[in-house]
């Protein structure tokens, strides 16, 4: 269990006996919030997995996110729809190349280095030749990489976001996409961090202004319509 307030604290928040209860609460938190809801347009969009890599689904990881195997699933699930659908399936995983500048690094006085076993994405989630994956030295799936580009040339103007942590990459992607003109689907039971406090903060914020808050079963049900 974790404390009732916003803290550095990780616990494991979504499991299968809770996960009905907690979304059906947090969308009513997003919702609340919202000044408009946009329908997802699966024929023109893209999915984005962030940095779903060993460094955060490895037990043995001191930077190890208790709900991030509950959320894999979800993302599996996706995964799947838009592979099937032929839609871009795009991944980010954080490393850092020796020489390169490293501010996650400067700031938590750890990173991950390219080449180890934990930048790797994990096996559950191995990326076949078909889809990207991008390699990112920041928090930012879009600076210094080529992604905008990629989902131009697709002609992708929906943006669904999934991954890890909801309050650093992730939010940090579904705001840059915005500013870049992107519509942003965020998934609110496909992303985590490392308490529900962070996670609910994170979506509530980015729902006032910033994404379409959306659950898995909302994505599927727009691609099974297309």
């Amino acid at each position: 269990m974790c404390e009732n307030r916003i803290s550095m604290k990780k616990c494991l928040y979504l499991s299968e006996k809770n996960n009905k209860r907690k979304i059906a609460s947090w969308a009513i938190a997003c919702r609340s919030v919202q000044k408009r809801r946009i329908a997802p347009d699966f024929a023109r969009a893209a999915l984005l997995i962030v940095d779903m890599q060993r460094y955060f689904l490895d037990e043995k990881s001191h930077a190890f996110v208790p709900t991030g195997a509950a959320i894999l699933p979800n993302v599996q699930s996706m995964r799947r729809l838009f592979s099937n659908g032929n839609r871009p399936v795009i991944f980010t995983r954080f490393a850092v190349r020796q020489g390169e500048r490293d501010p996650v690094g400067g700031f938590w006085g750890s990173t991950v280095r390219e080449g180890s076993r934990e930048s790797s994405i994990v096996g559950a989630l191995a990326p076949q030749t078909s889809e990207k994956v991008i390699r990112k030295i920041s928090y930012s799936s879009f600076h210094g990489t080529d992604l905008e580009e990629y989902l131009s040339m697709r002609g992708v103007k929906n943006l669904v976001i999934t991954g890890l942590l909801t309050h650093l990459c992730c939010e940090e992607a579904a705001r840059e996409a915005f500013a870049r003109g992107f519509q942003v689907f965020f998934v609110i039971d496909a992303t985590a961090s490392y308490n529900e406090e962070m996670h609910r903060a994170s979506i509530v914020s980015l729902s006032s202004g910033f994404v379409t808050p959306v659950t898995t079963a909302d994505i599927v049900r727009s691609g099974s319509m297309r």
